[in-house]
C-alpha cells in the first residue's frame, strides 16, 4: 500500500528591526557688502573770494553726492574714518572745515524703525531722512545703527547718500575756525581718503 506522507513544517515568525540616523545642520555665514555707487571723488574748488568767505553747504548743487548701498544678512552699523588733509608737500588743512550729513534714500516710514542716525550736531532744520551734521575730526564716527525693526536686507533696502560741505559760516560757528579767506591757506590741492565700514551688529 502506498502511503502519502505530508510534512507540515511550521516556522516561528521572525521580525527584524534596524535603525540609523540622519544628521542635519545649518551653517549661517555672515554676508555683508558695502558698495559706493556714486560720488567716489568729491572736489571743492575755491577760486573766488566769495567762495573763500561763504564756503560750500551740504545742499550746494555743484557738489556731487556720495551714494552707497549695503546688503547684509544681519543688522549692521556704519563707521566713518578719514586720513589727514595734506597737499603732498607738507602742508595740512584742518579737517574740521569739512562736514557732512547722511540721507536715507528709501521710504520715509522706515526712518526710526529700520535704522537710526547717531551723533552729530543739530544745525539748522533737518528733514526726517537726513542726519545731523558730522565733522571730519579725525575720529572714528558711527553714523548709522539698526533701528528696533533691524536693518538687515539687500541693496534695495539700504540706500544712502552723504552730502558734504566745506568751510560754511554756520558750521564755523560750531568749530570756531576762521573763514578760509582768513586762514591764509597755502594754495594747492589738499586731499584725504574717507573710509566707510559696515560692521555686523549681533544682539
Amino acid at each position: 500500500m502506498n502511503r502519502i506522507i505530508i510534512l507540515l513544517l511550521v516556522f516561528p515568525s521572525l521580525c527584524f528591526s534596524q535603525s540609523d540616523e540622519i544628521n542635519i545642520s545649518a551653517t549661517f555665514k555672515q554676508s555683508l557688502e558695502l558698495r559706493i555707487v556714486g560720488g567716489a571723488n568729491i572736489d571743492f574748488t575755491f577760486s573766488t573770494t566769495s567762495q573763500y568767505q561763504k564756503g560750500y553747504a551740504t545742499t550746494d548743487p555743484s557738489i556731487e553726492k556720495v551714494q552707497f548701498e549695503i546688503a547684509s544678512s544681519t543688522n549692521f552699523q556704519v563707521d566713518v574714518i578719514h586720513t589727514e588733509f595734506t597737499d603732498g608737500t607738507g602742508n595740512t588743512l584742518d579737517a574740521n572745515y569739512f562736514f557732512y550729513r547722511v540721507k536715507y534714500l528709501n521710504a520715509t516710514a522706515d526712518v526710526g524703525s529700520r535704522f537710526k542716525y547717531t551723533g552729530g550736531v543739530e544745525i539748522g532744520s533737518v528733514e526726517a531722512q537726513r542726519s545731523h551734521v558730522h565733522f571730519l575730526d579725525g575720529n572714528v564716527t558711527t553714523i548709522l545703527e539698526p533701528g528696533p525693526d533691524g536693518n538687515a536686507g539687500d541693496f534695495e533696502d539700504n540706500r544712502y547718500q552723504i552730502h558734504l560741505g566745506c568751510g560754511s559760516a554756520v558750521t564755523r560757528g560750531v568749530t570756531e575756525l576762521p573763514s578760509l579767506l582768513d586762514a591764509n591757506i597755502t594754495p594747492g590741492t589738499y586731499t584725504a581718503t574717507l573710509t566707510l565700514t559696515a560692521i555686523p551688529v549681533i544682539s
